[in-house]
């Protein structure tokens, strides 16, 4: 925290739990860890414009997306520790979630998950997208793009 004290003025709770996520995501690697939590506020600075809370008392469509229950996180985990993010895109609908919307709702349900159970971060996700009974009006032809632009931050190799 000590390391993002502009950030931790702006939005303390967020920087402590990321700080935590992220330590927890490089193993304790502390100089992995800064370059992971730099690499992050980076995209959600970009991505959101800005590091406020996302809270779903404040946002009424997110609530309403996270009901749609097209995100889901399976009770159980891989053998190597990975949890199964389920996304049923049949209950996804773009007429009503732009794609921003709905990375801000998976960042939320992720983020939220790993705060539950910050095993998570050590994990990881494995994305499973079941595709069955999907219509054109199902898809969002942006949404691949964001989600690999969004993941893509975090895969990046850090050298030691």
């Amino acid at each position: 925290m000590t390391a993002f004290p502009d950030i931790f003025q702006e939005n303390p709770r967020m920087v402590k739990a990321m700080a935590e996520i992220c330590l927890r995501f490089r193993h304790g690697n502390l100089q992995q860890a800064r370059e992971s939590m730099s690499n992050y506020i980076a995209w959600r600075e970009k991505t959101f414009g800005n590091l406020f809370e996302h809270c779903i008392t404040d946002s009424p469509k997110l609530l309403a997306q996270l009901k749609t229950n097209f995100l889901r996180l399976s009770p159980h985990r891989l053998q190597n520790g990975a949890a199964i993010l389920y996304m049923s895109m049949k209950n996804h609908d773009p007429s009503l979630y732009t794609t921003n919307d709905t990375i801000k709702c998976m960042h939320f349900f992720i983020i939220a998950s790993m705060m539950v159970d910050p095993d998570l971060a050590e994990g990881g996700f494995v994305f499973c997208n079941d595709m069955e009974g999907v219509e054109y009006s199902n898809l969002d032809m942006h949404f691949p793009g964001a989600i690999a632009s969004a993941v893509g931050l975090s895969l990046i190799h850090i050298s030691e």
